[in-house]
């Protein structure tokens, strides 16, 4: 599957995952949430069982999306991730 990277697709997401007390543990993006959230429980089961909510913003195109993206990497310093 080629994912479509034109300025003009709005198909990529933002997400922040949570803890219980709200902290933020981690930024990323992609076109398919369900199949990230898998992955990240197969990847990282140590942050994954610590989830319990997320944020969702987007859709946005693949540009937008990883701007928005690096941007609250690096001023809202989550738990994990880069």
């Amino acid at each position: 599957m080629t994912v479509d990277r034109s300025d003009s697709t709005r198909n990529h997401f933002v997400y922040r995952y949570f803890d219980s007390q709200g902290r933020l543990l981690y930024v990323g993006c992609a076109v398919n949430l369900d199949r990230r959230w898998q992955e990240h429980r197969l990847t990282r089961p140590g942050m994954a069982s610590q989830v319990s909510a997320a944020r969702i913003a987007g859709p946005f195109c693949f540009q937008v999306a990883r701007s928005v993206e690096r941007k609250a990497l690096e001023s809202e310093g989550p738990l994990y991730g880069w």
